[in-house]
């Protein structure tokens, strides 16, 4: 066990706790501050690709020719403030290469879908892409070209496609989700692909992919050989978790409309099985899926999910999207669904259709609440609406505050969504899309003014460099949560920036940061990181070598160069730690 002590008593930050009740100045629409008014994403990919920690925006639209549907978005600072935290998105998809085709003649190329990683381990993370048809025995226009590609950086967003990568290469596939994951402890990110449909009109399912990473920013195909071939449904979405616990990351799917959405259980040999049918995952065919994204929302230390269903109904007692309590090692880690754990207010349409449902902690208070955005419903648009659920943490409840912060009517009919602390203030923000209204942005800036801290990872020897499938345990006195590092969740493979925000509410301190690796058991502890900016685990001890140190010796970490003065650029705060404020 590595142990890091970062010197905090000088770095704290006195900042108000949050207060009890909701207002509508608790999330403000900035989206034209930002450079987003009139801007349209039909799906919404938000992480670091130029190396500045603040998130960028990758959006995905359809056009006439289907052809150049990536807008590639940057966070720079307002150039008319002095401001680090003042922020705008800056159109940068001209001369990145998101759209570039590795046929030369064909200009542009389709893609419906991307995720987003290091896979070739240089330290910045690449992009993964692959198209979609709804029904595809319906299309004949298939280009060679628009195929699945491997996109890498050059640390600044650009991007080059890397040739014979091994994606392409498994030819015309109908994808719904991508999921990275190091199946294997090789140090290396995997690539599960879900698929939906081969034939809609003839019930033919596609069969989904495991892709291996090689390291290199290629990857070869183990599908048969993993065991993931031998279920075969029409996939709507995929997740990965550490479902039971052993350090090993699972793939969880979700079906559109044909029952059999599995748990597929990591052996650690390199072969996948399904989950027992007593586990309670997998419901009825008509029960259509979009995602299954995990979190540990009652801090119990195991990971539950929260399933969005396409096609539920608002009636009493009917299914409907829903927390799965996983009720751990006891009972070999069973799913519940729990329909009582949510209240739902009016109004809200018979027919719902939940399109993106995602965990954040919207006060900051250290436990996950919920935004569920439910769209195309077929009622009048003004029933379809975004609900925002608050955890009450004495019940582990989830309360509807959507009218309280004044958003039933500001943001209609919302589909794609995720989340981002966009000007690294320590809150996750969110940015949704209208369904409608041409797939328009809006940007809610969290105005939380509860303590913080942002975790940023520094993978050791033998981790994959984006930290995919690490464990992130923050204590602060009576409060203890867990988060895991994830990159293509749900439907579509959303995405939400690699560093971490932990709520701490009205604690001013931090007891301790604990990262467990994938696949080790040689846990990372920083104790007494400062609070209200990013702390980077592991960081460096300040002299000698660390191999002669005593078990369990406190190492100081140094001054960070690079930490950010502050919103001013004024004098450094005088940290000994690895912080950005």
């Amino acid at each position: 066990m590595r142990r890091l002590s970062l010197v905090a008593a000088a770095c704290l930050l006195s900042i108000p706790a949050l207060a009890g009740a909701q207002d509508p100045t608790w999330f403000t629409d900035v989206t034209a501050d930002v450079g987003l008014e009139g801007v349209g994403g039909f799906r919404i990919y938000a992480v670091d690709l130029t190396g500045d920690d603040y998130p960028d925006l990758v959006l995905q639209n359809y056009s006439d020719t289907s052809r150049n549907q990536l807008t590639f978005l940057v966070n720079e600072q307002d150039p008319s403030s002095t401001d680090v935290h003042d922020r705008v998105f800056v159109d940068r998809t001209a001369g990145s290469g998101i759209n570039a085709n590795p046929v030369p003649s064909e200009s542009g190329r389709e893609t419906d879908l991307a995720a987003f990683a290091d896979v070739d381990n240089d330290g910045d993370t690449d992009m993964v892409t692959c198209n979609y048809y709804h029904r595809i025995e319906d299309t004949s226009d298939y280009i060679p070209g628009d195929r699945c590609e491997v996109l890498l950086n050059d640390g600044g967003g650009v991007f080059t496609i890397r040739d014979s990568n091994g994606l392409h290469e498994i030819g015309l596939i109908n994808a719904s989700g991508f999921s990275f994951l190091d199946y294997d402890c090789d140090g290396n990110v995997d690539l599960f692909i879900g698929c939906y449909f081969e034939d809609y009109s003839s019930n033919v399912y596609g069969q989904d992919y495991l892709l291996k990473g090689n390291g290199d920013g290629t990857f070869t195909d183990v599908s048969e050989e993993s065991g993931i071939t031998s279920v075969q449904v029409p996939l709507y979405g995929t997740n990965v978790a550490d479902w039971n616990n052993d350090g090993l990351q699972d793939i969880i799917t979700s079906p559109y409309c044909r029952g059999g959405a599995t748990v597929w259980v990591n052996g650690g040999s390199g072969t996948f099985t399904a989950a027992p049918a007593t586990v309670g995952y997998g419901f009825s065919g008509d029960r259509c899926q979009w995602s299954a994204n995990p979190a540990d929302f009652d801090h119990d230390g195991d990971m539950d999910l929260y399933v969005t269903i396409i096609h539920g109904s608002s009636a009493p007692g009917a299914f409907r999207s829903c927390v799965l309590l996983n009720q751990g090692d006891s009972v070999d880690y069973r799913l519940f669904p729990d329909l009582e754990r949510i209240t739902w207010d009016d109004p809200q349409p018979s027919h719902l259709r939940d399109h993106y449902g995602i965990w954040f902690d919207m006060n900051n208070d250290g436990w996950q609440d919920l935004a569920q955005a439910n769209c195309a419903s077929g009622d009048p648009v003004e029933v379809d609406r975004l609900f925002m659920l608050l955890q009450d943490p004495a019940t582990n409840h989830f309360d509807d505050v959507t009218e309280e912060l004044a958003l039933v009517g500001p943001v209609p009919s919302p589909h794609a969504e995720t989340v981002l602390d966009f000007d690294l203030d320590g809150d996750d923000d969110l940015i949704v899309a209208k369904y409608r209204d041409g797939q328009l942005l809006v940007l809610l800036r969290n105005n939380s003014d509860a303590n913080h801290v942002a975790v940023r990872l520094d993978p050791p020897e033998g981790v994959n460099r984006s930290g995919i499938g690490a464990r992130i345990t923050v204590t602060a006195g009576d409060l203890v949560q867990t988060q895991e590092v994830y990159s293509g969740q749900g439907n579509f493979s959303n995405m939400r920036p690699l560093i971490l925000n932990f709520g701490i509410g009205d604690r001013e301190a931090v007891d301790s940061i604990e990262v467990s690796w994938p696949c080790s058991d040689d846990p990372e502890i920083v104790t007494s990181p400062p609070v209200g900016g990013i702390v980077t685990v592991p960081g460096e001890p300040v002299a000698g070598d660390e191999a002669d140190l005593p078990p369990d010796a406190s190492v100081d970490a140094p001054d960070d160069p690079a930490a950010d003065t502050g919103p001013s650029g004024g004098e450094s705060s005088g940290c000994a730690c690895s912080l950005v404020i």
